[in-house]
This record gives structure tokens, sequence and C-alpha cells, in this order.
């Protein structure tokens, strides 16, 4: 861990010299190294808490963050897409869901997780910095999709972790509820692509989380489907019906939609709720527009 230390920290200053005086001709090797250092690193996390040593987790957040940092200031500047933001994204969450699940080996109740306060901080900064970190899509949705595996040669960077509780529910902890009911740029909602996942993984506990969040089961996606059309299988019904049926003023969205009657001269907060039934008004919101 110390080698990894001291090599990071000098590729970080050397991008940041090349910079700050406008010359990248060491940026795009030295970002792979990052990416490259970053990634073995976390692989190394698991071997290092099995024999008893307590990794530096908030060191290599920050050096995620950092490269983060680098890579947007490069943009446009250097070949910096040897490098991908969704890449590092996924090595920093990988980092903050070991850590997560170090703090709570022994304090975990149900799906209530603990965080040191250094870590909900820098959770709370990586959500501020990346919910929306490029358009149609955000954080929650791609720290879903990135789980699921459509060929069995294909691995993405989380794969390896097979409970997503801790890291949902703490993204969701730490800021990023406030889109989830948001459609991505395919229609869908985190909780669509949650269904998904269960169908690619069998892990229905990571529905738990979103339920608890306050996502809204009856939302439709771009298909006009809500979470009850897409279960594909018996015990999904189970867990969505364990929450209660379909409420009424959902029935009574869903029949002014279907029997297509004017709504938009109801009260705001009606309009919204209806809107949210209707899969002509599914589409990727920007910041400002949730804020």
């Amino acid at each position: 861990e110390l080698l990894w230390k001291r090599a990071m920290r000098m590729e970080i200053e050397v991008c940041e010299v090349e910079i700050q005086h406008k010359v990248y001709g060491h940026c795009e090797g030295i970002m792979r190294d990052l990416e490259k250092d970053l990634g073995v690193y976390s692989q190394g996390l698991r071997t290092m808490l099995e024999s008893g040593y307590i990794p530096d987790f908030p060191l290599y957040v920050k050096y995620g963050l950092q490269e983060l940092d680098i890579l947007s200031r490069l943009k446009g500047k250097a070949d910096s897409e040897i490098v991908t933001c969704e890449a590092l994204l996924g090595l920093v969450m990988e980092i903050l869901t070991s850590w997560i699940i170090h703090c709570n080996e022994e304090s975990q109740t149900g799906s209530m997780y603990k965080y040191s306060p250094e870590c909900r901080k820098l959770g709370e900064l990586f959500v501020s910095q990346y919910l929306f970190y490029k358009p149609g899509t955000t954080l929650l949705h791609f720290a879903l999709t990135n789980f699921i595996v459509s060929d069995s040669d294909e691995k993405h960077v989380l794969d390896h972790y097979t409970d997503l509780r801790p890291l949902i529910t703490a993204l969701l902890t730490w800021g990023a509820d406030v889109v989830l009911n948001q459609p991505d740029k395919n229609g869908k909602r985190p909780i669509h692509i949650a269904i998904e996942l269960i169908d690619d993984n069998d892990d229905h506990e990571i529905l738990s989380p979103l339920i608890e969040a306050g996502a809204h089961l009856d939302a439709v996606d771009g298909e006009g489907n809500t979470l009850y059309d897409l279960c594909t299988e018996e015990i999904h019904k189970v867990i969505l019906y364990s929450c209660g049926p379909p409420c009424l003023t959902c029935f009574a969205a869903r029949t002014i939609v279907s029997e297509k009657l004017n709504y938009h001269s109801l009260p705001r907060h009606v309009v919204q709720f209806i809107k949210i039934h209707d899969k002509h008004f599914v589409h990727p919101m920007s910041c400002n527009e949730i804020t």
C-alpha cells in the first residue's frame, strides 16, 4: 500500500504540473497508470481485509476524486478518452462499498448502515459532484447498471459484489434520493433497472433500499410499463405486493391517462403525480428541474 500511495501521489502531482503549464505530453500515459493503480488497489482490498490489515480507505477515495477532477480538466486538451469517467466512477464506488461493508461487519442491523464521519463526508462530496455526471443518466442509474452482466464474458468493475444494498443505500443517504424516480435517457427509472438486475443476478433484496427510500412503484417507464408489469417471476410480485397493492390515487391517475382526459388545469402537484403515470412525460430531467 505504501508503494501505491507514493506512485499515485507522484503521478497526480505530474498531471497537476502539466495542466498548470498547459503541456499535456505525459498526462495520457499517467492517467492510464492512475486508473490501473486504483484498479489494482481496489482488487486488493479484500485481501488486505482478510489478512487483518485496514486499508487507507479515505486516501484512495480522495485519489479517485482527484483523478476524476483531472480527467474533467483534460477534456479536449489531451486524449483522455483512453480513461473513461465511468471506469473511475466504478472504481471509487468499489472502494466506497468495501469501506461501508468494513464499517458494518459487526454493527449492521437490517438495512440500516452506519458510516464514519469521514466516509459520510467523502460520500456526500462524491454524490454532489457526480450525481449528474453526464446527460441522460445519473450516478444512481450507473451504480445499478454497472452490475448487470448481459454476456458471461463481459465483466464490469463491481461484479464481485453480490449484495448491492450497502452501496445503493449509501448513495441514497448521501443525496442521490433526489433522482429516485427520475428516468434515464432510455426511459428507465432506478426501480425499473433493479428489476432487470434481479433477473440477471437473482438479488431480490436490491429492491429494498429503493422502496424504503420512497421509489414510486407504479411509475411508468418509457414504454408505459410499471414495475408490476415488468415482474417476470412470482417472487417479484410477492415482494412488490408485500409493500401493498397500488393505491387508489395511482389507479385514478392511470385511468385519467388511459382515458386521455385533460388534467393540465388541475393543481400543479396533482399534475406532477399524474405525469409519472404517463409515458409521454418520461424524459430525463435536468439538474435544474429536480432542484
